[in-house]
Protein backbone atom coordinates (compact mmCIF):
# COMPACT_ATOMS: atom_id res chain seq x y z
CA UNK A 1 0.00 0.00 0.00
CA UNK A 2 1.19 3.39 -0.83
CA UNK A 3 1.15 6.60 1.33
CA UNK A 4 -0.73 9.71 0.21
CA UNK A 5 1.63 13.02 0.59
CA UNK A 6 0.50 15.35 2.61
CA UNK A 7 1.50 17.74 -0.38
CA UNK A 8 -0.83 16.09 -2.36
CA UNK A 9 -3.52 18.73 -2.15
CA UNK A 10 -6.82 18.55 -3.60
CA UNK A 11 -7.64 14.93 -4.45
CA UNK A 12 -9.47 12.38 -6.82
CA UNK A 13 -10.27 9.29 -5.81
CA UNK A 14 -11.48 6.20 -7.73
CA UNK A 15 -13.10 3.11 -6.46
CA UNK A 16 -12.40 -0.53 -8.35
CA UNK A 17 -14.40 -3.68 -7.00
CA UNK A 18 -14.11 -7.06 -9.24
CA UNK A 19 -17.33 -8.24 -10.40
CA UNK A 20 -17.07 -11.36 -7.60
CA UNK A 21 -16.46 -8.55 -4.81
CA UNK A 22 -13.54 -10.42 -3.66
CA UNK A 23 -11.22 -7.53 -4.22
CA UNK A 24 -11.33 -4.14 -3.95
CA UNK A 25 -9.31 -1.16 -4.73
CA UNK A 26 -8.44 2.53 -4.14
CA UNK A 27 -6.33 4.63 -6.23
CA UNK A 28 -6.19 8.90 -5.94
CA UNK A 29 -5.10 11.16 -8.21
CA UNK A 30 -3.88 14.59 -7.58
CA UNK A 31 -1.48 16.98 -9.69
CA UNK A 32 2.00 17.79 -8.26
CA UNK A 33 4.01 21.16 -7.70
CA UNK A 34 5.67 20.68 -10.94
CA UNK A 35 1.79 20.40 -12.47
CA UNK A 36 2.49 16.88 -13.62
CA UNK A 37 -0.41 14.65 -13.07
CA UNK A 38 0.16 11.60 -10.55
CA UNK A 39 -2.25 8.72 -10.00
CA UNK A 40 -1.24 6.12 -7.28
CA UNK A 41 -2.63 3.10 -6.51
CA UNK A 42 -2.78 2.93 -2.45
CA UNK A 43 -4.89 0.06 -1.20
CA UNK A 44 -5.99 -3.57 -2.34
CA UNK A 45 -7.24 -5.46 -0.13
CA UNK A 46 -9.85 -8.67 -0.43
CA UNK A 47 -13.22 -8.10 -0.19
CA UNK A 48 -15.46 -4.91 0.13
CA UNK A 49 -16.21 -4.58 3.97
CA UNK A 50 -13.41 -1.69 4.53
CA UNK A 51 -13.49 -0.28 1.27
CA UNK A 52 -15.98 2.48 2.78
CA UNK A 53 -14.10 3.16 6.08
CA UNK A 54 -11.05 3.97 4.08
CA UNK A 55 -12.45 6.17 1.51
CA UNK A 56 -14.10 8.38 4.84
CA UNK A 57 -10.43 8.14 6.38
CA UNK A 58 -9.04 9.89 2.88
CA UNK A 59 -11.83 12.02 3.24
CA UNK A 60 -11.52 13.35 5.96
CA UNK A 61 -7.78 13.37 5.93
CA UNK A 62 -7.37 15.40 2.67
CA UNK A 63 -9.40 17.52 0.27
CA UNK A 64 -11.03 15.38 -1.48
CA UNK A 65 -12.55 16.93 -4.66
CA UNK A 66 -14.40 13.73 -5.87
CA UNK A 67 -14.77 9.98 -5.49
CA UNK A 68 -15.40 7.96 -8.50
CA UNK A 69 -17.01 4.72 -7.98
CA UNK A 70 -16.99 2.07 -10.55
CA UNK A 71 -19.87 0.38 -11.98
CA UNK A 72 -18.71 -3.07 -9.69
CA UNK A 73 -18.46 -0.35 -6.82
CA UNK A 74 -22.23 0.22 -6.21
CA UNK A 75 -22.54 -2.68 -3.36
CA UNK A 76 -20.84 -0.08 -0.96
CA UNK A 77 -23.76 2.55 -1.38
CA UNK A 78 -24.86 2.66 1.59
CA UNK A 79 -22.00 4.59 3.84
CA UNK A 80 -20.77 5.90 0.57
CA UNK A 81 -24.56 7.69 -0.05
CA UNK A 82 -23.96 8.82 3.99
CA UNK A 83 -20.46 10.12 2.96
CA UNK A 84 -22.80 12.21 -0.49
CA UNK A 85 -25.18 13.33 1.85
CA UNK A 86 -22.28 14.78 4.43
CA UNK A 87 -21.10 16.80 1.39
CA UNK A 88 -18.41 14.22 -0.34
CA UNK A 89 -18.85 14.64 -3.79
CA UNK A 90 -19.38 11.17 -5.71
CA UNK A 91 -19.68 10.27 -9.26
CA UNK A 92 -20.63 6.51 -10.33
CA UNK A 93 -20.05 6.62 -14.14
CA UNK A 94 -22.60 4.56 -16.18
CA UNK A 95 -22.14 1.03 -16.37
CA UNK A 96 -21.24 1.24 -20.64
CA UNK A 97 -18.17 3.61 -20.27
CA UNK A 98 -15.11 2.46 -19.26
CA UNK A 99 -13.93 3.40 -15.91
CA UNK A 100 -10.14 5.27 -17.36
CA UNK A 101 -12.36 7.18 -19.41
CA UNK A 102 -14.65 8.09 -16.93
CA UNK A 103 -11.87 9.05 -14.12
CA UNK A 104 -10.24 11.20 -17.10
CA UNK A 105 -13.34 13.05 -17.29
CA UNK A 106 -13.33 14.65 -13.72
CA UNK A 107 -9.17 14.71 -13.20
CA UNK A 108 -9.92 18.66 -14.21
CA UNK A 109 -11.80 18.81 -10.85
CA UNK A 110 -8.38 17.50 -8.77
CA UNK A 111 -7.01 21.37 -9.83
CA UNK A 112 -7.81 23.90 -7.45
Amino acid sequence: ETTIPAEAGRLAVGLGVDPSSREASISVGWESPDGATVVEAVATRPGTLWLAGAVRSIVEAFDVAVVVVGPDGREVGDELSRMERDGTPLLAPDASRDGGNACSIRVPAVRP
